[in-house]
Protein backbone atom coordinates (compact mmCIF):
# COMPACT_ATOMS: atom_id res chain seq x y z
CA UNK A 1 0.00 0.00 0.00
CA UNK A 2 1.28 3.79 -0.20
CA UNK A 3 3.01 5.64 1.66
CA UNK A 4 2.90 8.94 4.16
CA UNK A 5 -0.06 10.26 5.36
CA UNK A 6 -2.38 8.58 3.42
CA UNK A 7 -1.33 4.61 4.54
CA UNK A 8 -2.22 5.49 8.52
CA UNK A 9 -5.35 7.10 6.76
CA UNK A 10 -6.98 4.13 4.39
CA UNK A 11 -6.67 1.68 7.92
CA UNK A 12 -8.36 3.87 10.31
CA UNK A 13 -11.01 4.83 7.77
CA UNK A 14 -11.45 1.07 6.83
CA UNK A 15 -12.07 0.32 10.79
CA UNK A 16 -14.41 3.03 11.68
CA UNK A 17 -16.61 2.13 8.97
CA UNK A 18 -19.12 -0.84 10.65
CA UNK A 19 -21.59 -1.65 7.89
CA UNK A 20 -20.52 -2.03 4.02
CA UNK A 21 -23.17 0.74 1.94
CA UNK A 22 -25.17 -0.44 -1.09
CA UNK A 23 -23.43 -2.85 -3.81
CA UNK A 24 -21.46 -1.01 -6.49
CA UNK A 25 -24.16 -1.99 -9.57
CA UNK A 26 -26.63 -0.53 -7.41
CA UNK A 27 -28.41 3.00 -8.91
CA UNK A 28 -26.91 6.39 -7.16
CA UNK A 29 -29.52 9.02 -6.09
CA UNK A 30 -28.12 12.46 -7.72
CA UNK A 31 -25.22 14.42 -5.09
CA UNK A 32 -26.23 16.83 -2.88
CA UNK A 33 -23.22 18.77 -4.31
CA UNK A 34 -20.31 19.09 -6.94
CA UNK A 35 -17.02 20.70 -5.90
CA UNK A 36 -13.73 20.54 -6.05
CA UNK A 37 -11.25 20.04 -2.81
CA UNK A 38 -10.76 23.53 -2.51
CA UNK A 39 -14.45 23.78 -2.18
CA UNK A 40 -15.22 20.29 -0.45
CA UNK A 41 -14.99 22.30 3.36
CA UNK A 42 -17.27 25.22 2.75
CA UNK A 43 -19.81 22.63 1.19
CA UNK A 44 -19.80 19.91 3.68
CA UNK A 45 -20.52 22.66 6.53
CA UNK A 46 -23.62 23.51 4.80
CA UNK A 47 -24.62 20.16 4.47
CA UNK A 48 -24.21 19.42 7.92
CA UNK A 49 -27.30 21.35 8.58
CA UNK A 50 -29.68 18.94 6.56
CA UNK A 51 -31.06 15.98 7.93
CA UNK A 52 -32.32 12.51 5.90
CA UNK A 53 -30.58 10.17 4.12
CA UNK A 54 -26.56 9.82 3.88
CA UNK A 55 -26.04 12.10 0.99
CA UNK A 56 -24.31 11.30 -2.00
CA UNK A 57 -21.17 13.79 -2.58
CA UNK A 58 -18.85 14.30 -6.13
CA UNK A 59 -15.81 15.28 -5.79
CA UNK A 60 -13.33 16.00 -9.31
CA UNK A 61 -9.77 16.59 -8.60
CA UNK A 62 -6.27 15.28 -8.72
CA UNK A 63 -5.17 12.04 -7.51
CA UNK A 64 -3.29 11.95 -4.73
CA UNK A 65 -3.08 8.22 -3.59
CA UNK A 66 -3.69 4.98 -5.41
CA UNK A 67 -3.79 2.02 -3.63
CA UNK A 68 -5.12 -1.74 -4.06
CA UNK A 69 -5.64 -4.67 -1.86
CA UNK A 70 -6.78 -8.48 -2.70
CA UNK A 71 -10.62 -7.13 -2.85
CA UNK A 72 -10.59 -3.66 -3.20
CA UNK A 73 -8.95 -0.33 -4.88
CA UNK A 74 -8.03 2.71 -2.86
CA UNK A 75 -8.04 6.41 -4.74
CA UNK A 76 -7.23 9.37 -2.30
CA UNK A 77 -7.97 13.00 -3.33
CA UNK A 78 -7.56 16.63 -1.56
CA UNK A 79 -4.65 17.68 0.96
CA UNK A 80 -5.24 19.68 3.85
CA UNK A 81 -7.27 22.16 4.97
CA UNK A 82 -9.93 20.29 2.77
CA UNK A 83 -10.78 17.15 4.02
CA UNK A 84 -8.60 14.15 2.26
CA UNK A 85 -11.24 11.45 0.73
CA UNK A 86 -10.72 7.51 0.17
CA UNK A 87 -12.87 6.33 -2.92
CA UNK A 88 -12.76 2.37 -1.86
CA UNK A 89 -13.99 0.86 -4.78
CA UNK A 90 -14.41 -2.47 -6.16
CA UNK A 91 -13.77 -2.16 -9.59
CA UNK A 92 -10.60 -0.27 -10.71
CA UNK A 93 -8.75 1.47 -13.44
CA UNK A 94 -5.21 2.01 -14.26
CA UNK A 95 -5.30 5.64 -12.06
CA UNK A 96 -2.37 7.16 -11.47
CA UNK A 97 -1.08 9.74 -8.97
CA UNK A 98 -1.68 13.30 -10.36
CA UNK A 99 -4.19 12.43 -12.66
CA UNK A 100 -7.78 14.27 -12.69
CA UNK A 101 -10.56 11.72 -11.42
CA UNK A 102 -14.67 12.06 -10.33
CA UNK A 103 -15.69 10.39 -7.80
CA UNK A 104 -19.04 10.17 -6.45
CA UNK A 105 -20.77 8.40 -3.64
CA UNK A 106 -22.40 8.34 -0.06
CA UNK A 107 -19.93 9.32 2.25
CA UNK A 108 -18.94 8.79 5.86
CA UNK A 109 -16.18 10.67 8.26
CA UNK A 110 -13.91 8.34 10.19
CA UNK A 111 -12.25 10.76 11.44
CA UNK A 112 -11.31 14.62 11.60
CA UNK A 113 -10.26 15.87 7.83
CA UNK A 114 -10.97 12.40 6.76
CA UNK A 115 -13.87 11.27 4.20
CA UNK A 116 -14.79 7.31 3.18
CA UNK A 117 -16.67 7.12 0.02
CA UNK A 118 -17.63 3.59 0.01
CA UNK A 119 -18.70 1.93 -2.70
CA UNK A 120 -17.52 4.73 -5.30
CA UNK A 121 -18.40 5.66 -8.52
CA UNK A 122 -15.12 6.75 -10.41
CA UNK A 123 -14.47 7.93 -13.91
CA UNK A 124 -12.86 9.99 -15.99
CA UNK A 125 -14.28 13.66 -15.57
CA UNK A 126 -15.30 15.67 -18.98
CA UNK A 127 -13.87 18.92 -19.72
CA UNK A 128 -16.54 20.85 -17.75
CA UNK A 129 -15.19 22.59 -14.29
CA UNK A 130 -16.58 21.00 -11.12
CA UNK A 131 -19.92 22.63 -10.11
Amino acid sequence: MGKGPWRGAVGALLCAASVVSAEPSAAQREPAFRTDCAGLAARLEALKAATGEEPVIEVRDQLRYVGSDDAVAYLGLCEPPAPRVLCVTYKGRDWKVGETVLVSGAFTEGRPGYLKIDPCLHLVPEATPAR
